[in-house]
């Protein structure tokens, strides 16, 4: 999983974030669970478990069963302009 390169970034001071798309003027704003995950992303991390495991470490809240499994829940949805898939 990659952030669009085409998508700004930009964390806020209270921990949320904004994801900008310059060439369309849109603009997205993140709660603070979304805006730690845009980061883990644009650090190079790239498998969802080790996401959700890097994201349940950072709040210090124990990770999800299907987290340590590999496997992402039903009810996650990435915005498919926000992220490219890929290896």
């Amino acid at each position: 999983m990659f952030l669009n390169p085409q998508i700004v970034f930009r964390r806020e001071f209270d921990g949320s974030g904004l994801l900008f798309h310059p060439d369309t003027g849109e603009v997205f704003a993140l709660n603070p669970t979304a805006a730690a995950i845009c980061e883990l992303i644009a650090a190079g991390e790239r498998d969802e478990a080790e996401l959700l495991n890097s994201l349940a470490r950072s709040t210090r809240l124990p990770p999800e069963t299907n987290a340590i499994s590999g496997t992402v829940p039903e009810d996650a949805h990435f915005s498919s302009s926000a992220y490219t898939s890929g290896s």
